[in-house]
């Protein structure tokens, strides 16, 4: 179990990657253009009321690219979990990524609306995989390696 959580959640860590680029992208075009339309919005009076939407894309687009580093930064960590995992050491950070594997998946179906939940299912999977196989030792001793007899 332990090493089949260890790959999926590697694999898991590429799909964040991509991901964490993506939404920092996107969210970085969105806070442009909410910027741009306040500016707009201050100029010219007859756009007054598009000043609300402004903000809130402004706001909802620094929220995506907080998200998208907050991905990034699951890359390395799910990673790390990863090596853990294969090593059978750390047991309570393999199970801390686990869990925040899957409030990363929740928080990505949210903010999709569920529309892109098939890159979210290995997410999902992986955190529960990483979950049980850190249960599954934690608390025993990590496996030692016998030093070979010259």
């Amino acid at each position: 179990m332990r090493i089949a959580a260890g790959v999926l959640i590697i694999i898991v860590s590429i799909l964040d990657l991509f991901s964490g680029v993506g939404y920092a992208f996107v969210g970085g075009a969105a806070t442009v253009v909410g910027a741009a339309g306040q500016q707009i919005a201050q100029h010219d009076p007859a756009v007054k009321q598009a000043e609300t939407a402004a903000k809130v894309t402004q706001v909802a687009g620094g929220a995506l690219v907080f998200f998208g580093f907050f991905l990034l930064a699951m890359t390395g960590l799910t990673i790390a979990a990863g090596v853990v995992l294969f090593m059978r050491k750390a047991p309570t950070f393999a199970l801390s990524i686990g869990v925040l594997q899957i409030i990363a998946e929740i928080i990505g179906l949210i903010l999709t609306m569920g529309v892109a939940i098939v890159w979210n299912i290995p997410g999902l999977v992986a955190g529960i995989f990483v979950i049980i196989a850190a249960i599954g030792y934690l608390g025993k001793p990590a496996a030692t390696q016998a030093s070979p007899a010259i």
